[in-house]
């Protein structure tokens, strides 16, 4: 009996993905792919037109992944918009955890366009739930800015630049801490909050 049309196509995403990570996205070929699924190789180009276009659909997972977590924080009600933020950086730490093979792959510097592939359709699939939040925290007071969908992307590179081509290992190491400092006081300048207002409470963080 055959499977779902959907059902393959992430199958086929999974298989490329474990392959990717294990012998890097160069040495892939669709052929190992349909190995590893045990379909033919029109099956493959039935749900997609190149090995490129799997790695977008990964992307694009990994960035829905990444939305849905981001989400559970800035929907929440009982949350200021800096203590939204605080849980934010916390939660950026944990999502490398979630698939680090994978965000490895894709900084290492051979891999330098997919990475500016990925940013660039990030700023579309997280700007909106970073937007909502500098609103928020406009509309509180706290944050003092007159472009605040503006300041919203400019607070998701600057929270992205933390932790991007770093090992969680590293967090604790100090030009990792004077990363931090300075992208928080980056942040604050941003956001056009008061000096302090964020990094007080990051200062407790502690990374594991």
């Amino acid at each position: 009996m055959s499977k779902e049309p959907e059902v393959r196509k992430q199958e086929i995403v999974q298989a490329a993905k474990d392959l990717f990570n294990e012998k890097g996205y160069d040495h892939t070929a669709v052929s190992d792919i349909v190995k590893r699924v045990g379909v033919a190789q029109g099956t493959f180009y039935y749900h997609f037109r190149s090995k490129e276009e799997v790695l977008d659909a990964i992307s694009e997972n990994l960035l829905n992944v990444m939305k849905t977590s981001l989400d559970e924080v800035v929907d929440r009600a009982d949350l200021s918009a800096t203590e939204k933020i605080f849980l934010l950086l916390s939660h950026s730490s944990q999502f490398k955890e979630t698939d680090s093979e994978l965000i490895h792959f894709i900084h290492e510097e051979r891999n330098e366009l997919l990475h500016h592939r990925i940013e660039k359709r990030g700023m579309i699939i997280l700007g909106n739930s970073f937007q909502k939040l500098v609103r928020q925290g406009v509309e509180e007071g706290v944050f003092k800015t007159d472009y605040p969908d503006e300041a919203a992307i400019g607070l998701l590179g600057a929270a992205s630049w933390i932790f991007q081509g770093h090992e969680n290992d590293e967090l604790e190491s100090p030009e990792m801490k004077r990363r931090i400092a300075g992208t928080i006081d980056v942040i604050e300048r941003i956001l056009g909050c008061d000096k302090g207002t964020i990094s007080k409470m990051i200062q407790d963080i502690h990374y594991s």
